[in-house]
């Protein structure tokens, strides 16, 4: 379902295209419809049968085979890019150079020669770039935080959380060069 408001009587609607819409992009375009003043206006998949149900997820959105056409299409005003982690440098630079503001998900590249290369294409472009780490805004970090600033622990330390399945739920997460 697309988010509808006010702001579209207004012309000051955000339509969004999402580039790969298996799990984590149907996930942040339906975390979108909850954001007033977006519309899920398309979607860009390899996969046909991601893409059609996406399509019956939010009607009225436009659907692409190839995420260059979505590039192309005038009334995608920014993208959001969830396809594997090996195709983010690529797909990334390809929307910035389309002049589109981009959210691209984490981990933001396979290599920080590729990261490096993303930031130059944003300036270049002069196009938006954000990596979706959502995670900061979780309350357990913030908690970690609290008990960091507030001295509780002896001295500061590294902190890492690994989340996962028991079974990957793609074949490519787990791929040395896609995941």
């Amino acid at each position: 379902m697309a988010l509808v408001s006010n702001d579209e009587q207004d012309g000051n609607m955000i339509n969004l295209g999402f580039i790969g819409v298996g799990g984590m992009g149907t996930f942040q375009a339906n975390c979108f419809t909850q954001v007033r003043g977006n519309r899920i206006a398309a979607a860009a998949d390899t996969s046909e049968k991601a893409l059609n149900a996406f399509a019956g997820k939010f009607p009225g959105s436009r659907t692409f085979g190839n995420y260059r056409d979505l590039l192309k299409a005038p009334a995608v005003d920014a993208v959001v890019i969830a396809v594997p982690t090996g195709f983010h440098a690529r797909v990334t630079i390809d929307a910035m150079k389309a002049g589109k503001p981009t959210l691209v998900e984490k981990p933001m590249a396979r290599t920080a020669a590729q990261c490096h290369k993303m930031l130059e294409a944003s300036k270049k472009c002069k196009t938006f770039l954000m990596v979706a780490h959502c995670s900061r805004y979780d309350p357990y970090w913030g908690a970690m935080a609290k008990a960091v600033q507030q001295g509780e622990l002896a001295r500061r330390v590294l902190s890492r959380s690994v989340a996962a399945d028991l079974v990957p739920s793609a074949p490519w997460f787990m791929d040395n060069k896609l995941g």
